[in-house]
């Protein structure tokens, strides 16, 4: 039980006149389909381009060693 629901059921004011609740829980609700949808693939971009990174750290350092 939130403390505003407890002050409401004993008839007290909302804790500090404010209410607990979201204000625009739709707006969150949006943001967490567009970050389902963008999240997979932001993360296999990351997983690829850090691979492509340590192979071209590792081509470079056997091209030194072989040099």
């Amino acid at each position: 039980m939130s403390i505003d629901s407890a002050r409401r059921r004993f008839g007290a004011t909302p804790y500090r006149g404010r209410s607990t609740c979201r204000p625009h829980p739709w707006i969150l609700a949006s943001f967490a389909r567009f970050w389902a949808c963008v999240e997979t693939p932001c993360i296999l971009l990351a997983v690829t381009l850090a691979n492509l990174a340590i192979v071209k750290i590792v081509d470079a350092l056997l091209d030194a060693l072989h040099n």
